[in-house]
């Protein structure tokens, strides 16, 4: 069944595709422990056999997660399918080893593609895939992701030969290498289970976490084991981790985790630690083979010092960009809230802040400061008669003729609602109110815009003017008096201030 990629959720396979593939994997479990019983020669290939058959089975799992993923967390079902792959070509190398009688507990040739499944896996977990990740980011974790790989191998092959290495201390030295990196590989995907913000990524960083962490104990067991007995039953220890993966991949994630949502300070500090696991990786590799390698330590040193600071100077550019156009984004909404989209001019809300702010300092300095009520006259007819487009036009030509007749900066015009304008003139005595009433009743008549039913045949306005001297009335008092004086303006003709 398919993921549901709208909602982010999970879901699992049918049950009956999910109880096949379990009695799949218990047939498998029963099939090695018997052919290890068997205890006859060749028992070695088919155990390795029987391990390929249930590495294969649960590489289809990660398969058929990929498919039903979106990005980017089916490019990473896509890198843990490959770690899987390569974990099978290890098992493969080991087999062949073992088909020409050559058995050997830490083979170069598988300890080769481990080494690959170690750094697929890491660049699955360190890397924060985004469709609009920055391109020299990529290359610079690429870069560094390779260079990882390759100074693991270096540290393999210093120790042991491409046909493993018999000695004890080699052993020691590669199974504690491989416990460090296990262990390093699960901190990783458990850091990013903690800050996963979606569902689907969740899952994923659960299914990994709990193979990585079932591998690596599993696998430090059985090796620990090895070096004291000779039991071939140990080798059973190598199945359960895949058992896991291919179990808790079929499945839906638990009803716990689904519920679970990080916060906003864990998904950064998981997302921006990420790379840094990837470059605290590659340094300690490098400072490693420093002494057998020092010309290879010093680039390593050098690719982490300079890749990492590069990567940060580019993430942080790019964030500081973002965040400016965030603040742009974000002052051109400010400037949508308090304008009005037909006039733009600011709207009542932008004066109701303004009036505000502008009593409050007139009461504080003992200012006065005035008020304009701005009416269009006879407009209703204008519209009957000439239509809303013309309408909405007349509106918009007011407006502007209106803001022109303002003089100084502190002045404010913005539209009150309908056909009405208010004007607000800070530090202004009612003397200065009238010649601005009066200006903007002139630039109106001289604009002689077109109306048939209104006075002399053109646009007119009518202002209620007022004045607030004594600080004791409210706001709702000073709005009251400049409508009052509006209406007597109209009543007593029109195209005249009051």
């Amino acid at each position: 069944m398919a993921e549901i990629r709208e909602a982010g959720l999970v879901e699992g396979t049918s049950p009956r595709t999910y109880r096949a593939v379990l009695v799949l994997y218990a047939l498998l479990f029963i099939a090695h422990a018997l052919a290890i019983a068997n205890d006859a020669q060749g028992t070695m290939c088919v155990s390795y056999i029987i391990i390929l058959l249930v590495q294969w089975l649960t590489l289809t799992t990660a398969v058929w997660r990929c498919r039903h993923s979106t990005f980017p967390n089916s490019f990473r079902w896509v890198l843990t399918a490959i770690a899987l792959a390569f974990v099978s070509f290890s098992n493969m190398a080991a087999l062949a080893q073992a088909i020409n009688g050559n058995y050997n507990l830490v083979p170069g040739a598988s300890l080769f593609f481990g080494g690959i499944y170690s750094v697929m896996i890491v660049l699955s977990c360190a890397t924060t895939f985004r469709r609009r990740t920055l391109r020299i980011t990529t290359y610079i974790d690429m870069l560094m992701g390779a260079f990882l790989g390759l100074l693991f191998f270096v540290q393999i092959f210093s120790v042991v030969s491409s046909e493993g290495s018999a000695n004890t201390n080699d052993v020691v030295f590669i199974i504690r290498m491989f416990d460090v990196i296990g262990i390093y590989m699960t901190l990783i995907a458990g850091v990013r289970l903690l800050g996963s913000e979606s569902s689907s990524r969740r899952h994923f960083f659960f299914v990994l976490f709990s193979f990585l962490l079932t591998s690596t104990l599993l696998a430090a067991l059985r090796n620990r084991l090895l070096l004291a007995y000779d039991n071939r039953f140990l080798e059973l220890l190598l199945l359960p981790s895949f058992f896991v993966f291919g179990l808790l991949g079929l499945r839906p994630p638990p009803n716990w985790m689904a519920r679970y949502k990080p916060k906003q300070s864990i998904v950064h500090i998981s997302e921006g630690i990420s790379p840094l696991f990837r470059g605290l990786g590659l340094l300690a590799v490098s400072i490693s083979i420093w002494r057998d390698h020092p010309t290879l330590g010093a680039i390593g040193v050098c690719i982490t010092v300079i890749g990492y600071g590069v990567r940060n100077v580019i993430t942080q550019s790019a964030q500081m960009a973002n965040e400016r156009s965030l603040i742009s984004l974000q002052r051109e909404l400010q400037n949508l809230v308090v304008t009005d989209a037909l006039t733009g001019i600011p709207n009542r809300r932008a004066f109701d802040e303004l009036l505000d702010r502008e009593v409050s300092v007139a009461k504080r300095e003992g200012e006065p400061v005035s008020l304009l009520m701005i009416d269009i006259d006879l407009f209703k007819e204008y519209n009957d008669l000439y239509g809303h487009v013309r309408g909405d036009e007349c509106l918009r030509t007011v407006a502007r003729l209106l803001a022109g007749a303002l003089r100084r900066p502190s002045d404010f015009i913005g539209r009150y609602g309908g056909e009405e304008f208010v004007v607000l003139l800070p530090r202004t005595p009612i003397a200065g109110a009238y010649t601005v009433a009066r200006r903007m009743n002139k630039v109106i008549v001289d604009a002689d815009l077109s109306h048939d039913k209104g006075l002399d045949r053109r646009v007119t306005v009518s202002i209620g003017v007022t004045t607030l001297e004594n600080f004791g009335i409210s706001n709702e008092e000073l709005m009251h008096r400049a409508d009052s004086n509006l209406y007597h303006a109209k009543s007593e003709g029109r195209n005249q201030y009051a």
